[in-house]
């Protein structure tokens, strides 16, 4: 089915509207108003299927820039015609007869290049309408770069950009009225990002270490294993960005987990500083969709090399978090008679194992901060701090050190850990008055 024509011709309308740049915000709002739009009409274009361009589109000629095209290629003629009366006239050791090669070749090379810059034009579109570049674009790409790239593919409908063309010495350019600058062929595609080709694979294997860590680990009664997850979460990120940093963005704006949809979707409130009730709040006059634009144009922009490192580190927290939540979340199975296999040994050097019945009364003892027994061992609160008495004497519960992480001895952290971070045990904690010694991180 070809596209909507009243749609197609719409877009022809569309002309570039200047922004307001009083305030970040207006200006924001009348990108994401006009890449709403555009995004409507590049669908019905994209519908349509392979499109056939001219190396010398009609309205380099026939369009806003048609008399200046014109004047520019027919002086160029005129010139070359002069240098070469010249030639013909002046004997070849002359200073006018080398002035006049010197001419020939500088429009020679000034319409070669002109020439290349439409043929790369058109093959620029090709790749955009033919290819994969509109379909595998990535969230992460930047607002500019989006509208930009929806002009493309509006293009080969509406004659917009055809009708931007400039020829220049240097070879062709656009002319971009919402930026007021001119834009060289070879900038076009200037923050085009799309997706990884690694995204697939990274993400099956971040979600084979939910299975593991997460879900299995829980179900056996296994520890969680804080260190074994973050190497493991640090090797997919670290190779991804071995690659490029746009590999990490793609995963970033890309990847998606569950309800949590992707990291910056989940974490977009503290990325861009705006809830979406401020959003609405200020945009009042525009449509949800439009606002949902806006929103994505903010996060888009969000991060780049400036804040890589801080992308890094958000996005490699957030996996941990996944799994974290996963173990916390999954009921274990039972083992030893209804009981689960803990991470130390009691003063016989024997196994020790937290057994189900046990649980509620651990809950009260964390709660009123009294004491409370798993499997022989004692554990109270003493001067501000959870003590056990593993060895036959009390002293701070032993905390657990890691690549990034550091639990404190005798410390809330501590204790969840040494009880397995049982579900039951973790929440009781929530309501625990005593501070929690933060994780320190390496």
């Amino acid at each position: 089915m070809g596209a909507d024509q009243n749609l197609i011709r719409a877009a022809a309308q569309l002309g570039p509207k200047p922004f307001d740049y009083s305030g970040i915000m207006k200006g924001i709002s009348a990108i994401g108003q006009y890449i709403s739009t555009k995004k409507a009409i590049a669908n019905e274009v994209m519908a349509q299927g392979q499109k056939a361009f001219q190396s010398v589109p009609s309205e380099v000629f026939e369009g806003k820039y048609g008399d200046y095209n014109l004047d520019f290629v027919t002086s160029a003629k005129q010139e070359y015609f002069n240098a070469n009366q010249i030639i013909a006239k002046s004997p070849a050791f002359t200073k006018k007869y080398k002035n006049a090669v010197k001419t020939i070749n500088n429009i020679k090379t000034v319409l070669e290049k002109n020439k290349a810059g439409l043929i790369k034009w058109e093959q620029i579109q090709n790749d955009v309408l033919n290819g994969n570049l509109f379909t595998n674009v990535s969230a992460g790409i930047g607002s500019e770069a989006n509208n930009r790239l929806l002009d493309i593919v509006t293009n080969s409908q509406t004659g917009t950009l055809n009708e931007s063309i400039t020829f220049t010495n240097d070879g062709i350019y656009f002319y971009d009225d919402e930026l007021e600058k001119n834009i060289n062929i070879d900038d076009i595609l200037l923050g085009y990002k799309g997706k990884s080709k690694d995204l697939v694979k990274s993400s099956d294997n971040f979600l084979s270490i939910v299975e593991k860590y997460g879900e299995k680990s829980a179900k056996n009664n296994d520890p969680f294993d804080q260190k074994a997850v973050k190497t493991e979460i640090n090797s997919i990120v670290d190779k991804l960005g071995a690659t490029s940093l746009d590999d990490i963005r793609s995963f970033a704006y890309d990847f998606s987990y569950g309800d949590q949809g992707t990291y910056v979707q989940s974490q977009s409130d503290s990325i861009i500083q705006i809830t979406d009730q401020e959003l609405l709040k200020q945009n009042p006059e525009k449509d949800p969709s439009t606002i949902d634009q806006i929103k994505k144009n903010l996060l888009a922009d969000a991060y780049s090399f400036n804040n890589a490192s801080e992308l890094e580190a958000g996005l490699k927290k957030w996996l941990f978090d996944i799994v974290q939540d996963k173990h916390l979340n999954t009921e274990g199975g039972e083992s030893e008679g209804g009981s689960i296999k803990l991470d130390w040994t009691g003063q016989d050097n024997t196994a020790v194992y937290l057994k189900s019945q046990e649980i509620p009364k651990i809950v009260e003892g964390i709660k009123g901060k009294t004491t409370f027994t798993v499997d022989g061992t004692r554990f109270k609160f003493l001067n501000n701090q959870w003590v056990w008495d593993a060895n036959g004497e009390f002293e701070p519960v032993t905390g657990a050190e890691g690549q990034n992480y550091n639990y404190e001895d005798g410390s809330n952290d501590a204790l969840s850990y040494r009880l397995g971070n049982n579900k039951r045990i973790v929440e009781a904690f929530k309501n625990n008055e005593l501070p929690v010694k933060k994780k320190k991180q390496g």
